[in-house]
């Protein structure tokens, strides 16, 4: 007779590490209204800055481009998500940062809270918000003097 500490072998229950568990489900926390708001806030730079490039840019196009980049960046955090649950091979750092770099920190910042998925690793919160922080900064400088960053581009080529 077993007693309570003993572990009953069942075979066809057999958990295996180099065997990924079918099925995982993400878990998904609600997003709080303060997770809006810092989306928000953190919008409006970006968005004058929009305004401000309207005359020559198309809007539609400048639209598109966003939207494609976000819901890039949404895809890529749940399915790094899933692929953490379940042990397979996982999304880059790097290519979640290159994402967030080119526009899709926003909703990085959603998916992060939605998907309750790198938000207690230090390094990666570090340069994720010094990522936004740079994309308000160079919103701040464009709005503040377009030509300031058209010197800079000029000097990089």
């Amino acid at each position: 007779m077993m007693n309570s500490a003993q572990s009953v072998h069942h075979p066809t229950r057999r958990a295996s590490p180099s065997r990924p568990k079918k099925h995982t489900k993400i878990y998904k926390a609600k997003l709080k209204p303060v997770n809006l708001l810092v989306v928000l806030g953190y919008s409006v730079l970006p968005t004058l800055t929009a305004i401000k490039l309207l005359p020559s840019v198309d809007w539609r196009y400048l639209l598109g481009g966003l939207v494609l980049i976000w819901i890039t960046t949404w895809y890529l955090y749940a399915s790094d998500k899933k692929s953490a649950k379940s042990e397979n091979w996982r999304i880059s750092e790097n290519t979640l940062h290159f994402f967030e770099l080119i526009g899709g920190w926003p909703a990085g910042y959603l998916a992060q809270q939605r998907l309750r998925h790198k938000t207690r690793k230090t390094s990666y919160q570090l340069t994720f918000w010094t990522i936004g922080i740079f994309h308000q900064a160079l919103c701040f400088i464009y709005l503040s003097d377009p030509k300031v960053i058209t010197d800079i581009l000029r000097t990089a080529n």
